[in-house]
């Protein structure tokens, strides 16, 4: 949940400041989490926002306030001005794209350099009248001249089972449900990956990529997958990644054949009904990807892939969802994950959310929405088919209805 500090633990200049990361189950009681933070004794604390942990942040920032809280993340950085006014013990939110470069700037003027805070680019404050003022955001970092993650750092805590990274920023595509930031693709070099993921090898039983999709390329993506297999040989650790599975090359699949127990891979169909794609601009050439996953199937039939879809995209309907399980159970007997539709803030659906007649619920902790032509509530049972619950705390959580 606390982890905007991660980048600034990086810095060269790090002997300058005692920083300290603390990751948080997404289930934990936010009196728990608070008491382990508070026995830190931080004097600043970045939390990273993000659907599943936003219920719980007014609560947190709450009893943080003597410890300066500032807020970053993809739940608060499009609406920055509606966050302060909404969790009123936070003073400061990180509204740029990217919040390592904006959190690296205040605390290098909090504690060495003394000019105001308020002037830092890409932050969200309130000032001494109560008011609300916006910042330009800074420029995009330099991915590849910015410090590893990993490679040469301190080794993962040996709890944890599992890390993530990014290897990429932007995405090209405007599907409408999701928001990735710019739409100019920017890469780290492929021996910074490979240093990566040696890194991290022999640590964790898995790697979650953050990236859009590393396949768009599929050259690059090929050349991740091979970096990958190489740098676990003989290690018990797996790659786990989305992509859109019209991105699926021969060659890509004759590897994901070769090693079928080294990735774990979503495969993002979101619905088979063309109308609904198109009206949430998703690039899907249907009959592409069924013949990519046949011959996957065909060829790596142990590989672990599991097909996604997601409830309640506007224009979609029972049917219109029966027409895609049947589609993907077909293709993919192992099925998949019925994820609820998130009307993400930043994205096309959140700005279109009133037109799409997409209805927020009576939670204020959720993302979640309702479609106004859903059946019962007890649909998941009629599908047979498992739903990917939604993480919000509160009881009062939507599903389609």
């Amino acid at each position: 949940m606390v982890g905007d500090g991660e980048a600034v633990r990086r810095d060269r200049r790090r002997e300058r400041f005692e920083i300290g990361t603390a990751e948080f189950d997404h289930n934990a009681p936010a009196d728990s989490v608070l008491s382990d933070i508070l026995r830190r004794r931080p004097a600043i604390v970045g939390i990273s926002c993000y659907v599943w942990n936003i219920g719980k942040i007014r609560a947190l920032v709450a009893g943080l306030k003597k410890s300066l809280p500032i807020l970053g993340g993809p739940e608060v950085m499009h609406e920055p001005r509606k966050a302060l006014l909404e969790i009123p013990g936070a003073d400061w939110v990180a509204c740029a794209e990217e919040g390592e470069a904006v959190f690296c700037e205040f605390l290098r003027r909090y504690k060495i350099d003394g000019r105001p805070i308020g002037e830092v680019p890409g932050l969200a404050w309130r000032d001494e009248r109560g008011g609300i003022r916006v910042n330009p955001a800074p420029p995009f970092i330099d991915l590849e001249s910015a410090p590893p993650v990993y490679a040469g750092q301190e080794p993962v805590a040996p709890a944890r089972t599992a890390a993530v990274l990014e290897l990429s920023r932007g995405c090209p595509f405007t599907c409408k449900y999701c928001d990735w930031g710019d739409r100019k693709m920017r890469h780290i070099s492929l021996p910074k990956i490979e240093a990566e993921f040696a890194a991290l090898a022999r640590q964790v039983e898995r790697v979650s990529l953050a990236d859009a999709d590393i396949l768009m390329n599929r050259k690059k993506g090929l050349d991740i997958l091979r970096a990958f297999v190489a740098a676990t040989d003989g290690a018990k650790c797996r790659l786990v990644f989305n992509t859109n599975p019209t991105f699926l090359s021969p060659e890509i699949i004759y590897l994901i054949s070769q090693f079928p127990s080294k990735f774990n891979i979503g495969m993002g169909v979101q619905t088979t009904n063309f109308k609904v794609l198109k009206r949430i601009a998703r690039p899907l050439h249907l009959e592409r990807v069924e013949a990519n996953l046949v011959e996957l199937r065909k060829r790596a039939p142990q590989a672990v892939c599991r097909i996604q879809l997601i409830v309640g995209l506007p224009g979609d309907d029972y049917q219109g969802l029966r027409s895609s399980l049947d589609w993907a159970l077909r293709v993919w007997p192992e099925g998949g994950p019925l994820f609820p539709l998130l009307v993400v803030p930043g994205s096309a659906l959140h700005r279109e959310a009133k037109q799409q007649g997409l209805r927020y619920p009576p939670c204020p902790c959720t993302r979640s929405r309702k479609r106004r032509r859903w059946a019962a509530r007890t649909w998941p049972a009629r599908l047979n088919w498992p739903l990917t619950p939604d993480s919000c705390p509160c009881p009062t959580t939507a599903t389609p209805s």
